[in-house]
């Protein structure tokens, strides 16, 4: 991939992830002034579940925490995982009195 293309993309994805979270955190319009799904989705209530009687948003945030830490290294790739792992026993690990 070209140095062009990867700037493209981390600024496409960039947009994906912030345009949500300001439109939804009131950043640009109040909350209040939002439909009544949409609050509930800001505030992270996303539902009951019947299963659990419970609400699903804390039973759903420390999953969504797990999928993303097995899912993202994933995604990154070998090179990347490998480069963080180097930096690491190089720069923190001397620092932390790890031999």
């Amino acid at each position: 991939m070209h140095k062009h293309n990867s700037l493209m993309a981390a600024n496409g994805m960039t947009s994906v992830v912030q345009f949500p979270m300001m439109f939804l955190s009131g950043t640009f319009f109040a909350l209040e002034a939002m439909p009544d799904w949409l609050q509930s989705i800001a505030r992270g209530e996303l539902g009951f579940s019947v299963a659990y009687n419970s609400p699903v948003g804390p039973l759903l945030w420390p999953r969504a925490r797990n999928t993303l830490l097995l899912t993202v290294p994933n995604q990154l790739g070998v090179d990347y995982n490998a480069h963080v792992i180097e930096s690491v026993l190089k720069f923190v690990a001397p620092d932390l009195g790890w031999r």
